[in-house]
């Protein structure tokens, strides 16, 4: 599964057609993350998570991405309540973003919607994804900015990973780390205390940014 879909079940296209009477309730229920141990970690993120998760680099000895550690084992995530709230003081982007995803098509990406969310409804419940006009709701556009700006730090990673990794392999106090049955099995890990932060010149927000569009 791409990493980008790794916790999604039905992501769909958002259109007016299909999603013009939709809602979305905002709740603070991660219960979607329950079997996931490990997420994308974005480079501008480190500073609010490093303080509370293990931040690995998972992949090769070539490319690798940044990840936080959820749980140990596989299909575990240690930082969830039993009312399914989020236990760490800082929420790693890629679950705050859900339920909403972009998707690639051709030269743009298309913004999808998880249906099997549990916060997803046609009954009026929370957010309307759709303004009484047709257009796209302010919550929406919202949603849009927050997503354009972490597709955009997701593409800068990517655009430089023999940079990135290099860099990560020259810190000597990085080690190989394997998570016995989960889903991050080669990562380095970098000692926070002595890593220089100089993955932050692999990104940054000069990469251009391809069409944004509803089907």
């Amino acid at each position: 599964m791409p990493i980008q879909l790794l916790i999604y079940k039905t992501a769909v296209p958002i259109n007016l057609a299909r999603h013009g009477d939709c809602s979305v309730e905002t709740r603070s229920d991660y219960a979607f993350s329950s079997e996931v141990n490990s997420v994308p970690l974005m480079a501008v993120e480190f500073p609010q998570a490093s303080s509370e998760y293990a931040v690995v680099f998972a992949g090769t000895e070539t490319e690798v991405m940044p990840a936080v550690i959820l749980g140990v084992r596989g299909s575990e995530n240690l930082f969830l309540s039993a009312e399914n709230a989020w236990e760490g003081k800082y929420i790693p982007a890629f679950l705050r973003r859900y339920p909403f995803v972009f998707t690639r098509e051709a030269d743009r990406f298309v913004l999808c919607i998880d249906e099997e969310a549990p916060g997803f409804n046609r009954e009026g419940r929370g957010e309307r994804l759709f303004a009484a006009d047709g257009n796209p709701s302010a919550y929406v556009d919202n949603v849009l900015k927050f997503l354009q700006e972490f597709q955009a730090q997701f593409l800068n990673f990517f655009n430089h990973p023999q940079f990135v990794a290099g860099r990560v392999n020259d810190v000597s106090s990085a080690t190989l780390v394997s998570v016995t049955g989960g889903s991050v099995t080669n990562a380095l890990r970098a000692d926070n205390a002595n890593f220089n932060h100089s993955i932050y010149s692999a990104g940054g927000r000069n990469t251009p940014f391809p069409v944004l569009a509803f089907e």
